[in-house]
């Protein structure tokens, strides 16, 4: 009887804590959607101004255009109704009104006109389609992914964080190879740790010119890695030991929630790499990911 007793309170244990534990694992969950869309919230406006921007410069270039074109046309039309044999008085008017288009002058401003519709454009499907990487939904199983990709698409969402606050320098691999991983939490990865350096180089009397963040992005024959460094304020020695632990943060209040770094961290160990921290105090810091090329022993080549 005891023991029929004792087991069935192991099992009404158990069952507490495999509900306890079901009940941490939604929550943790519902904060890593909420720490992500708290970071997609805080860059929907300068998104939408980085948009706006090139989109005004091409509505800006269609009247100019448009009377420019209207101009060309027009002469055209009289040139097209004038008789057969046009007399010198019709001749006349007819060049006098071509001396006051100034033709060559409509023709490059055409030129210079579509340039910049084309630019404008171009920026836009940038942005646009580094918001569609960025902002993709990762499914159950890894798919195949260059590194580069993830990095630039989240530089250009981005942009409205680093744009007028630091000087950004970023040095790409151009043969990086694709692993196995789930790009859209890399992405997000990458935002927060591009984030904290934006952050930390936040320091008073310090101009745009001297806050700069370095990305840069190469592989081995093992591993990918990913470095965000800055020449910020730097990690003292007793912080370094708790900025991955969840709700730590020496920002002011308001400014971080402390989930950055600990969500960080449980991705990059998701796919079976480390996050490695480099910093001196009031020097910078760096944070290099390495994420290994190879899972169960199947490595993808570059394409």
């Amino acid at each position: 009887m005891k023991v029929h007793e004792r087991t069935a309170e192991l099992e009404d244990a158990k069952e507490r804590i495999q509900s306890q534990y079901d009940h941490l694992r939604l929550t943790q969950k519902q904060l890593v959607e909420s720490e992500k869309l708290a970071g997609l919230g805080q860059m929907t406006a300068g998104i939408a101004h980085e948009l706006n921007n090139p989109i005004n410069f091409v509505t800006s270039n269609v009247g100019p255009l448009h009377r420019d074109i209207e101009d060309v046309v027009g002469l055209l039309n009289e040139y097209y109704q004038l008789p057969d044999e046009p007399t010198s008085d019709q001749i006349y008017d007819l060049k006098a009104k071509y001396k006051k288009t100034d033709i060559d002058f409509v023709q490059k401003e055409i030129h210079q006109l579509l340039q910049g519709i084309e630019e404008g454009s171009k920026r836009t499907a940038e942005i646009v389609r580094g918001l569609r990487i960025f902002a993709r939904a990762d499914k159950d199983t890894l798919v195949p992914a260059n590194i580069n990709e993830c990095l630039q698409s989240t530089l250009v969402v981005m942009k409205s964080v680093t744009k007028g606050n630091v000087n950004l320098t970023k040095e790409i691999d151009p043969a990086m190879p694709f692993i196995e991983c789930f790009p859209g939490k890399l992405n997000q990865v990458i935002a927060n740790l591009i984030a904290n350096a934006v952050q930390a180089t936040k320091m008073p009397g310090r101009s745009t010119l001297d806050r700069q963040v370095f990305v840069k992005s190469w592989h081995d024959e093992k591993y990918v890695h990913v470095s965000v460094k800055d020449n910020g304020c730097g990690i003292e020695d007793a912080a370094k030991e708790k900025i991955f632990v969840p709700f730590y943060t020496t920002k002011s209040v308001g400014e971080g929630t402390g989930l950055g770094l600990s969500i960080s961290m449980g991705i990059v160990e998701e796919h079976n790499g480390e996050i490695e921290v480099i910093s001196t105090p009031g020097e910078g810091s760096e944070f290099i990911v390495h994420l290994p090329r190879a899972r169960k022993g199947v490595s993808l080549s570059a394409a």
